[in-house]
């Protein structure tokens, strides 16, 4: 029996088809780009999550965008969890025709990770989120699961009477000369939200970012307190221009906000800064607070920690 030549069996119907139904299948799973982002609880946050959870986005040749959650016991430190996303990711790295790009969105991950980035040749690691990375690291955000909430303090009910407004004063914290904002969000009952958006470079956007999270993490009739007066009146406006400080890929999202706002009855009301305000000096604290702790890679229970503290200085009575 004649035995085919090397050159002839790879030229062979059969091994073209098998070729090709390979190359069909890699390129129809190719990743392009993706993010991890974790979990960072807050305030007394802490002692009332689950599990460590973490969120791989990632967008496809195709365009599609998945994402994957991810979660391991809350004793356990986020590191574990986030590489266990890494490790999804790069099992998909491996089967694409191209390589690549990844951002993780947790500095000391990411800081191991390039430091011995020629052990996961694979993957192009990003060192900020730029192009479609800013996308899918605010898609990875949005997909965090929400954190649960102390129950509103209790006070005598009304018949009749229209839900209580909640007081929430917001700030924005950002380094002169680098991208990256701290944003905040403090309520009157001493709750405190934070997020880092290490893309962000106008300090106005952040507020306003600021803002759409208190919305998100609080329900009823808010009264926002901000000590950026441009936002303020933007936001209370129905100007259908854009002003120069909001970047176009971001209009959609506040003017979306500025519906959100007038659906709940919310307001937004402009206090002047460092002027006393107790609320508005404890978002200051806080936006200054998540900056430099991402800068740092500060640990989510030191961070907790201070960020309890500004929450209980928040509803301490104001010394005579």
């Amino acid at each position: 029996m004649t035995t085919l030549s090397p050159l002839r069996a790879i030229l062979s119907p059969v091994a073209l088809q098998a070729s090709w139904m390979n190359w069909q299948h890699r390129t129809e799973n190719t990743v392009v780009a993706g993010v991890i982002r974790a979990d960072r609880p807050t305030a007394d946050l802490m002692q009332r999550i689950r599990s460590r959870t973490a969120v791989l986005t990632y967008r496809g040749i195709d365009g599609r965008t998945t994402t994957v959650t991810f979660e391991r016991d809350r004793t356990e430190r986020y590191e574990a969890v986030i590489l266990d996303a890494f490790e999804h990711f790069y099992a998909l790295a491996e089967q694409s025709i191209i390589s690549p790009t990844l951002y993780i969105g947790h500095a000391g991950v990411r800081a191991e990770t390039r430091g011995c980035a020629a052990s996961f040749p694979e993957v192009i690691l990003a060192e900020n989120p730029l192009g479609c990375l800013s996308e899918l690291f605010h898609a990875a955000g949005r997909a965090l699961p929400e954190v649960p909430r102390s129950s509103p303090l209790p006070g005598p009910a009304r018949s009749g009477s229209r839900a209580p407004v909640m007081q929430v004063a917001t700030d924005a914290s950002k380094r002169r000369g680098r991208p990256g904002v701290g944003i905040s969000a403090v309520d009157a009952a001493g709750g405190v939200c934070v997020d880092y958006l290490p893309d962000v470079e106008s300090i106005n956007l952040g507020e306003c970012l600021a803002i759409e999270m208190a919305v998100r993490r609080h329900t009823g009739r808010l009264e926002i307190l901000t000590d950026s007066q441009q936002v303020a009146t933007y936001l209370q406006s129905n100007d259908p221009d854009v002003p120069r400080w909001l970047i176009s890929s971001h209009a959609g999202r506040i003017r979306a906000l500025r519906e959100k706002l007038q659906r709940t009855g919310s307001r937004v009301r402009w206090v002047r800064g460092h002027d006393g305000h107790q609320l508005n000096e404890a978002a200051n604290r806080a936006a200054i607070a998540v900056r430099r702790n991402n800068e740092f890679d500060v640990s989510p229970a030191v961070a907790s920690d201070m960020y309890r503290r500004i929450g209980g200085d928040a509803v301490q009575p104001v010394a005579a």
